[in-house]
């Protein structure tokens, strides 16, 4: 009973350990794939302009985030503008001040969707990466678990 508890135990080692190594590659591969479309899509929002004249490009993770949050703030003063016009009554959809307001508060919301995308995808990677770890983690302690029990049972 005991050398089949022992064996059992090892061979979820082995599978926790192989679906951990699986888990990180899947978030590396992934992480690549995310860091690759981003410099095919050349984003450059929120980086400083000596960063993008040396061909800096927004695609890591943080970057992705620092320039979802300014085109929140961005979007979020349109929109306060916007529906000040709205509430007070003003908008002229024959005023080209007042269109190309609206046009931009359209723009920005599909920027900060477009951007968010990306964002949710590394982090969902990241959670693959620390998943994996874990797993693997847990791996060890179930071989050195299943060693133990061999040892008892030698002894």
């Amino acid at each position: 009973m005991a050398r089949t508890s022992s064996w059992m135990v090892m061979l979820m080692a082995v599978v926790a350990i192989g679906m951990g190594i699986y888990f990180i590659v899947q978030g590396v591969t992934q992480t690549d794939v995310i860091e690759s479309e981003m410099r095919i899509d050349q984003v450059t929002i929120g980086l400083d302009p000596a960063a993008v004249a040396n061909g800096e490009l927004v695609d890591s993770a943080g970057e992705t985030q620092a320039a979802l949050d300014y085109m929140k703030e961005i979007r979020r003063v349109l929109q306060y503008n916007y529906m000040v016009l709205l509430g007070g009554g003003d908008f002229d959809p024959t005023n080209p001040a007042h269109l190309g307001l609206a046009q931009g508060l359209g723009e920005a919301v599909d920027t900060e969707n477009f951007l968010a995308v990306p964002v949710l995808a590394f982090g969902f990677t990241q959670m693959f990466l620390y998943l994996g770890g874990f797993m693997i983690a847990v791996g060890i302690a179930l071989g050195a678990i299943s060693t133990a029990l061999c040892k008892r049972k030698e002894a």
